[in-house]
């Protein structure tokens, strides 16, 4: 695991440098304080994007899920649709079922973030995510269900 900058107190005014937000998206990967670092991420507000979105994006999908699930958890916090939308649109082709599994929860959650957008244009993504996702296995069935329930959720709060 990369070596993590020390984190100084935070003090009015003081903004975080772009090395230490980039150190607060390694340490996504630390299990045990990974929602704190959540928490920091969502404080730098935007100025994290570029950082999460290069980590979720280029990152490695991988069996242990965590780190990539926050990553989308923070980027929702911040505000980042289009990131999310980017995420989701992308096309990835995974063998191993396993790595395939944990990142099917980091799809699921993304889509959840994006109920925080309820309108057409979130529905019209959403619902070209559920278009692509492939119906394999029980386990993509139960994401397929999940983001029409999220759908039809959208739905009834534009009527």
């Amino acid at each position: 695991m990369p070596e993590s900058i020390p984190i100084e107190p935070r003090v009015a005014g003081r903004d975080y440098t772009d090395e230490e937000i980039r150190s607060f998206v390694r340490d996504l990967e630390s299990l045990p304080s990974g929602d704190l670092t959540v928490s920091l991420l969502v404080g730098c507000g935007e100025r994290a994007v570029p950082a999460l979105r290069e980590f979720l994006l280029h990152g490695e999908p991988r069996g242990v899920f965590q780190p990539r699930q926050r990553a989308v958890e923070a980027l929702g916090e911040v505000g980042a649709k289009d990131v999310l939308i980017e995420y989701l649109s992308e096309k990835r082709e995974i063998s191993n079922a396993v790595v395939r599994f944990g990142e099917e929860a980091v799809e699921s959650t993304a889509a959840r973030e994006l109920a925080r957008w309820p309108t057409e244009e979130t529905l019209r993504d959403l619902i070209d995510y559920e278009v692509k996702i492939p119906r394999r296995a029980p386990k993509e069935k139960q994401i397929r269900d999940h983001v029409l329930r999220i759908l039809e959720k959208l739905q009834s709060t534009m009527k």
